[in-house]
């Protein structure tokens, strides 16, 4: 029996969009899954995107075509090149060759965007071209982020028993210590929360009003690629590090897990998605060894209450009062309960504890 692993070839950048995928490959691999990768021309012209999407298509199919019968493939979701058609002959050929499919959900386009290249995301442009939820119940196993998410799906149609999930993504890293801090230094840097990704306003606008919170109890401190705001003491920008470094910069302080664009709840589009699924930047927060500050409504808020790990909040005003009241025993608490976590998710013990029950299961 041999096992695959698919996804989409990506650029190394400043930010975790790619590094969430690389990770995914790289615990497959430890566990005997071959990767097999795909360039997808990514482009703001239509056209370039659909001649890509074909052309991709075709190659996903050819692969699936020469694997032997009861072979197991993962296949990274989503897909630039993901369609109706394509979902549609996987399954085919899955169900001819006996082939097990397992597709690992990183994003649900469906609650994510409501356009493609500017078109909206109807009921012709799923008939014609992608409905995410028909393709994504063409595969005999779906790996979910989270309860809520999986309790979405189920409403959409999906059968719970393809659904396996995952809890929180993994952050490869290499196991560094956290050299230099000190007790003494920890007591004089804790009071600070950390805001990381992609600082551009438009996807992030909550962060260009932070200054509007301006407080002596605690500061913010940014660190990713797009920031145009001002940095000063309160909001300070630290610039922008590949994500396998970002633990060597961030040793203390609460990551905050936020979004959309208001400073009184999570709004929006984005804002709104963070109640189904898990942001990649949880997992670095955890990864840097810190405790994190998420949003009440968030999915992933269960996880970090039932480890303790952090502090549940409704409204970024909230934070005054909390710093001022937070006793650094406290912290310390919750930055021992991270490191219980953080063991886990540098050595992609989450991933491989769901393929392990997966794979039991086939």
């Amino acid at each position: 029996m041999g096992k695959f692993c698919l996804d989409e070839v990506s650029e190394k950048s400043l930010t975790a969009t790619s590094k969430a995928r690389d990770d995914v490959t790289q615990i497959l691999e430890q566990k005997g899954y071959k990767p097999i990768s795909f360039k997808c021309d990514y482009s703001k012209n239509l056209l370039v995107s659909i001649v890509s999407a074909l052309k991709v298509s075709k190659s996903v199919l050819r692969t699936y075509k020469l694997l032997d019968s009861n072979d197991v493939v993962l296949l990274q979701h989503p897909f630039n090149c993901y369609s109706n058609y394509l979902g549609s002959r996987i399954h085919k050929i899955c169900n001819k060759k006996k082939i097990k499919s397992i597709v690992l959900i990183h994003d649900l386009d469906t609650l994510r965007y409501t356009d493609y290249h500017g078109i909206s995301k109807g009921k012709l442009y799923k008939t014609l071209f992608r409905d995410e939820i028909l393709y994504l119940n063409r595969f005999s196993y779906i790996i979910v982020h989270n309860d809520k998410m999986r309790e979405y799906l189920i409403k959409m149609g999906i059968s719970e028993a393809k659904l396996y999930g995952l809890q929180i993504f993994d952050y490869l890293i290499e196991d560094i210590s956290k050299e230099g801090l000190n007790k003494d230094q920890l007591i004089n840097s804790y009071k600070k929360v950390v805001v990381s990704g992609n600082l551009l306003q438009n996807k992030s606008k909550y962060i260009y009003l932070l200054n509007d919170l301006n407080s002596k109890n605690y500061n913010f401190e940014l660190y990713g690629v797009n920031y145009t705001g001002e940095s000063n003491d309160f909001v300070h920008y630290n610039g922008a590090f590949k994500p396998e470094d970002l633990p060597k910069k961030i040793k203390s302080g609460f990551g905050l897990v936020w979004d959309g664009d208001s400073l009184n709840n999570c709004s929006g589009n984005l804002g709104n998605y963070l109640r189904y699924n898990n942001p990649h930047k949880l997992s670095s927060y955890i990864a840097c060894g810190i405790p994190v500050i998420i949003w009440k409504e968030a999915a992933v808020a269960d996880f970090v209450q039932k480890n303790k790990i952090g502090i549940i909040i409704n409204d970024l005003n909230e934070l005054d009062s909390i710093f001022k009241k937070l006793t650094f025993d406290e912290y310390k608490t919750m930055m021992n309960n991270v490191e219980n976590v953080r063991k886990k998710i540098i050595h992609g013990e989450y991933l491989k504890n769901v393929i392990n029950r997966i794979e039991s299961d086939l």
